[in-house]
């Protein structure tokens, strides 16, 4: 949209129609001759109107930019806007003893770009030859002070570079395609590569991001999820807001860009419109920032991680294997045959899970399958002057039934009679509960465009609308499965199935289902050591102290303390009746003592804190040799052993039936019990989403038609 001011004499004059006020107004322009590609024009630079034009001497109309546009016939001038500028500087001739910033001066070139297509930015440079340091320096500090002014565009950046994502060729690309337009642009680039998992996390801790205008990671979706997390940790310590569950936390007012080169890129795909590091750059530069939602993760109380996707069942059996396969060097084909053995019938499962969750703001009928694109009007904006303010979305606070402690009772959410709820209060529940055999579940924040889904694994999320999806895959047969991801890749509705279950939410909790025992003979098991942790809970719950006597029935397991009593042995406390509180225990002997009269030295056994015990020192005893394992006895422990080692292999085989792991934005997560919050815009990400020309190709998985 263009906007006009009008001049003294009532002629319009159009303007910026974004934040940028244009601050030269009244500059005057300035005109010279330059050659571009060997033919004579004159340039006029106007930074009150924010163009740049030339017109031929000669009367050629047009120009061809190095190679990449043809010359535009019938054209009496070419006017290129200030704004699609990303950097100028001048051209020198160097020799080998010049340094950066000598030699003879040629002219100054400009860095612009040119859109191909939707989505897909390319540089274009334009090569303007004149002799003169003096006229070049003055367009070009004429220029950058133009792009200077405009607030958006980042000044400095942190970028980290995973040299291991994809096929480990992050650090070229960068230094192929996008270092010089960072420099052309004047961007201050701290670069660093990452070295190992906590890496990033660790360097953001004692790092200043307030040094900086924008944090950049190079690499796929697992390096974008761990820059992610540690910018956002960042951001609320320092605002001093603890990571808890239920938390509110402060909208981070640094962007974040994202150059594509992983293995797998859903996040830059769904900001971006596609995986071309060179338009991802140029987003950067021109300042194009979109809101993004932003999902916090906690096992329990503990503060995980943030995401934009996060699924349970399928895909996380796929992203185990895919990670195998990878190790064994197949590469690009891994994914393919990942997801025919997660197919096959001896991993194709379902799960019991129980699920949790709080229903988000419905939609009208007209935008319920609204697919996001830019300037869609689902999305709600975020207001740029509360970039600082915590975010608004908190969950209403209720009464919530809480998980069944046991895990394979069949009555979710089951209360005891004195945490019974009442009626009404149930009623005026918001939360709803599922539970159910499911083959996949997942959260979408984002649409997760990629290369397996064009349209995204969840066509209808919304960059920022303050909602997630939940689709649930209930128990259904493995064909019709198969027909649900080759949906995924075509541009029918993947959800249009009445095994597809697909809620907007806010909150979600998660629990998977145990069954009521193990299938195998658990050889680790001691009963005496059982009987003793029983007993120790007991005495912990009844009150009885480690100091004092008690005894055991061996009928019911209870525990009492006894009273303080007579006795002519020790070993007959237990027979003896209880005794008055004032009786003393002054004398008693052992069998065949020597009691005398008045005596008092043979008296060893003393009463303390009405407890007897023997006073009299022990005899030592005397310890022969040691026992020496024979042959007989290694050998029968070697093979405990090798039965304790098949029974462990069983457990796990059985527990890999009854659970998975989860997979968050492509990162294994082995925590199963999980809550899950979104967050309204709480992330800035360069990119203005996906454009509502873009035209997708079918690209369904081609080892789908494989399968039977």
């Amino acid at each position: 949209m263009v906007d006009y001011t009008y001049s003294d004499d009532g002629m319009p004059i159009p303007k910026h129609s974004g934040a940028f006020a244009n601050p030269f107004v009244s500059e005057e322009d300035v005109t010279n001759i330059f050659d571009i590609r060997e033919d004579g024009f004159d340039v006029t630079l106007s930074l009150a109107n924010g163009k740049i034009s030339w017109v031929s001497v000669s009367g050629n109309k047009g120009v061809r930019s190095k190679g990449l546009f043809k010359k535009k016939k019938g054209v009496a001038e070419e006017v290129l806007p200030l704004e699609d500028i990303l950097g100028v500087k001048i051209k020198r001739r160097k020799t080998p003893g010049h340094h950066e910033g000598e030699g003879m001066c040629q002219g100054f070139t400009i860095y612009a770009y040119q859109v191909f297509g939707p989505n897909n930015l390319k540089e274009r440079i334009i090569e303007l030859e004149h002799p003169s340091e003096k006229i070049c320096k003055e367009y070009c500090e004429k220029i950058t002070d133009y792009l200077d002014a405009i607030k958006e565009r980042p000044k400095s950046m942190k970028l980290y570079i995973q040299s291991h994502a994809g096929p480990h060729n992050s650090s070229n690309i960068y230094k192929q395609k996008i270092q010089h337009l960072f420099e052309a642009a004047n961007l201050i680039v701290d670069s660093t590569e990452i070295q190992h998992n906590e890496y990033v996390k660790q360097e953001m801790i004692h790092l200043e991001v307030d040094q900086y205008d924008c944090i950049c990671c190079v690499g796929g979706d697992g390096t974008v999820s761990k820059v992610t997390t540690a910018l956002l940790n960042k951001i609320q310590a320092s605002k001093h807001i603890d990571l808890k569950n239920g938390l509110t936390p402060a909208r981070c007012h640094i962007p974040l860009g994202i150059i594509p080169t992983g293995t797998t890129n859903q996040a830059a795909k769904s900001v971006l419109g596609q995986l071309d590091p060179v338009s991802a750059a140029i987003n950067i530069i021109l300042g194009r920032t979109a809101a993004v939602d932003v999902i916090s993760i906690f096992h329990k109380d503990k503060f995980l991680q943030w995401g934009f996707i996060c699924q349970y069942g399928f895909a996380g059996n796929v992203l185990k294997l895919a990670k195998k396969y990878n190790r064994v060097g197949l590469g690009s084909k891994g994914l393919d045959a990942a997801v025919v053995k997660a197919l096959s019938k001896s991993k194709f499962r379902k799960y019991e899970c129980d699920i949790e969750y709080l229903p988000a703001d419905p939609l009208s009928s007209e935008q319920q399958y609204t697919v996001c694109r830019t300037g869609c009007d689902v999305c709600v904006p975020i207001d740029a002057s509360k970039q600082d303010d915590n975010t608004s979305d908190v969950v209403e606070e209720c009464i919530v039934q809480p998980f069944n402690s046991s895990n394979n009772s069949n009555d979710f959410n089951s209360l005891s009679d004195t945490e019974q709820l009442s009626e009404e209060v149930l009623e005026d529940n918001p939360w709803k509960a599922s539970k159910g055999s499911y083959y996949h579940v997942g959260l979408y924040s984002i649409p997760g465009n990629c290369e397996v889904a064009p349209e995204g694994l969840s066509k209808f999320t919304h960059l920022s609308d303050g909602a997630m999806e939940l689709v649930l895959v209930k128990d259904c047969s493995r064909r019709d499965f198969i027909r649900y991801l080759k949906r995924h890749g075509n541009h029918k509705n993947q959800f249009d199935f009445p095994f597809v279950e697909i809620h907007r939410v806010k909150d979600v909790r998660f629990k998977p289902r145990y069954p009521m025992g193990w299938n195998y003979n658990d050889t680790t098991y001691n009963e005496v050591e059982d009987r003793m942790k029983s007993i120790e809970h007991r005495m912990s719950v009844q009150g009885v102290k480690s100091g004092d006597a008690f005894i055991i029935d061996g009928e019911n397991g209870s525990i009492h303390t006894p009273s303080p009593r007579r006795a002519d042995s020790v070993e007959d406390l237990d027979d003896l009746d209880d005794t008055d509180e004032d009786d003393e225990i002054d004398d008693v002997s052992p069998p065949g003592s020597c009691t005398g009269s008045g005596n008092k030295n043979n008296n060893i056994y003393k009463r303390k804190d009405n407890v007897l015990v023997n006073s009299a020192p022990q005899d030592q005893r005397l310890v022969g040799m040691q026992y020496r394992q024979t042959f007989a006895d290694e050998e029968r422990w070697r093979r405990k052993k090798k039965v304790l080692k098949k029974e462990e292999k069983k457990r796990i085989k059985e527990e890999s039936k009854i659970q998975t792991v989860w997979n968050i934005d492509n990162e294994i997560c082995d925590d199963t019990l999980l809550s899950f919050r979104v967050h309204h815009g709480l992330l800035s990400v360069y990119g203005v989403g996906l454009s509502p020309d873009t035209v997708f190709i079918n690209s369904p998985l081609s080892c789908l038609p494989l399968i039977n």
